[in-house]
Parts: structure tokens; sequence; C-alpha cells
């Protein structure tokens, strides 16, 4: 059996908690998913250079997915909260008349 590349499964982990916390404002989604990303393209690629010697490309592979999917909900959220709050801003004053 070929041992798994560490930087597949960080990125396989950091993947899959990146579209979670990007239901914290977007932010934390984005960051831990361009992690993802990086380590999962840093991962597949050094899995490819050993020859058949690691294994884990396609855990890298799914945690890239991951993550990019984590950074695409992070900034889709974040939208939608900065328009929440332009959409809330725009009201009016306050109803006195």
């Amino acid at each position: 059996m070929r041992p798994i590349e560490g930087k597949a499964i960080a990125a396989l982990i950091l993947g899959l908690f990146s579209p979670v916390a990007a239901l914290y404002y977007g932010l934390p989604g984005i960051v831990l998913g361009a992690i993802a990303v990086v380590l999962g393209l840093r991962a597949r690629r050094r899995v490819r250079e050993s020859g058949g010697v690691l294994g884990g490309g396609g855990i890298a592979l799914a945690g890239w997915i991951a993550g990019a999917c984590g950074i695409v909900v992070g900034l889709l959220w974040g939208l939608f909260l900065f328009a929440l709050f332009m959409a809330m801003g725009a009201g009016g004053g306050g109803g006195k008349g």
C-alpha cells in the first residue's frame, strides 16, 4: 500500500470545512478554501512526480474541488450579506414624519 501524501489529507479536511466556514460572513470559507486549493494542487503535483511511490491524488483532487466550492459559497454569501446590509441602509429614515 502506498503512503498517502499529507498535503492531500490536509487539503481534503480544509476543503470540507470551507463551505461550512463560509456561512460565517463568507471570509473564513474563502480563506480555508484558498488554502485547500493550494494544498490540493501541490499534493497532486507531488503525487504525480513521485512516480507511483505516493498515493492520494484523488484525495487531493477532492480537497481541491471542496475548497473551490468553499470559495464560491463564501463569495456568494458575502455578496448576499453585503446586499442585505445595503438594502437595510437604504430603507429610509425611520418612519417619523
